[in-house]
């Protein structure tokens, strides 16, 4: 009894093999972008292996958008990451959305305004804004991005050094990602 697991176009190529044997799928399930497919011998009528065919190469087409969207997730992020660095007011505007709202680490809420205000704040200096671990969780037109991130530098000539977690939430709206909340918080020290 064959079974196969694949993503993206592979999937097609195993559907087509299927389909031209006449095998009939079992069982078929659908997790985290990929399709597996258990199937047993025996021939099944062109019509349900089609039907069969067109559904999988769907959930494929919809993996493989998925797909790019979480690469321009990254990819924001980054930018998100370089621009508060920076301080750079304009291009922060052009990422955040009018509602957004972040939570830093001790606790403090900012509206878009308001954290805009805060970061273009000439007594913060930003030296080391890191972010790894990064995950991408596709909800739609809407992106969860979980991750660490550690930032040092000095806040009215305070040092300061935070080690944390963060969450993410990007939507996107009139076709452009926005990020419409974040979340900091200073890991527990054990």
């Amino acid at each position: 009894m064959p079974v196969f697991s694949a993503a993206g176009l592979d999937l097609l190529a195993c559907c087509r093999y299927f389909f031209y044997q006449g095998t009939p799928f079992t069982q078929m399930s659908v997790t985290q972008n990929r399709v597996h497919c258990r199937v047993v011998g025996g021939a099944l009528r062109p019509a349900i292996s089609l039907t069969v065919l067109v559904f999988i190469s769907l959930c494929s087409w919809n993996a493989v958008a998925e797909e790019g969207a979480a690469g321009t997730i990254l990819a924001l992020e980054k930018k998100w990451n370089d621009v508060y660095k920076q301080s750079d007011v304009a291009a922060m505007d052009s990422l955040l959305a009018d509602d957004f709202i972040i939570t830093v680490e001790d606790g403090k809420t900012f509206s878009k305004p308001g954290f805009i205000a805060h970061n273009g704040n000439s007594t913060l200096s930003v030296a080391i804004s890191d972010m790894s671990d990064l995950r991408v969780r596709m909800h739609g037109n809407t992106a969860v991005v979980t991750g660490a991130y550690h930032e040092r530098g000095t806040d009215a000539g305070k040092p300061y050094d935070y080690a944390d977690r963060l969450t993410d939430v990007w939507m996107k709206m009139n076709g452009k990602w926005r990020l419409i909340a974040s979340h900091y918080s200073l890991r527990v020290k054990p």
